[in-house]
């Protein structure tokens, strides 16, 4: 039965039956959280979000990026995935 509030809101009365059953709903539905997965899920992704940055030295970069240099001169100018991937 629903009854208005002294704000104007409509409050529901529950018996003591129904208010149990809620009780025992929200009791079973936190025994059944997987606590632990939880945990861990939140872990893995603060662990997952922190930033990695490496710096790598000149010479490695100019070398890498040299080596992409001739690897996309010898592509034909409509190579494949499978031809790009060499």
């Amino acid at each position: 039965m629903a009854r208005v509030g002294e704000w104007g809101f409509k409050a529901l009365e529950y018996t003591p039956d129904q208010i149990r059953k809620m009780e025992e709903s929200v009791r079973i539905r936190k025994a059944a959280e997987p606590v632990e997965l939880i945990r861990l899920v939140k872990a893995l992704k603060k662990e997952l979000s922190r930033e990695v940055v490496v710096e790598l030295p000149q010479p490695l970069k100019l070398k890498i990026t040299n080596e992409i240099v001739e690897r996309l001169k010898t592509l034909r100018p409509k190579a494949n995935v499978t031809e790009q991937r060499g």
